[in-house]
């Protein structure tokens, strides 16, 4: 499964593949944010879920100081796709 969130405006985007039945945190594909990514491989050895990836998405953020962070707006948005989707 995926969960996609964009950017209203501007050119970001982030998705997420976790497992359909485990919610297993699969991998991300970012979009105008940069990662860590030693962060996210710890992610995905220590099996953790998407919704766990998603509450610590400001750990792996890799963009400046002054860069606007994107982490609540994702956050608001995944927690709305999947309180509809459970």
């Amino acid at each position: 499964m995926h969960f996609h969130w964009r950017h209203p405006k501007e050119k970001i985007c982030v998705t997420l593949a976790y497992d359909k039945d485990s919610r297993k945190f699969l991998g991300i594909n970012t979009f105008g944010i940069r990662m860590r990514h030693e962060v996210l491989d710890r992610w995905l050895s220590e099996k953790l879920t998407v919704r766990e990836v998603v509450s610590r998405l400001g750990e792996a953020n890799f963009d400046p100081e002054f860069y606007a962070r994107h982490e609540p707006m994702i956050q608001k948005a995944f927690k709305t796709e999947m309180n509809s989707t459970t």
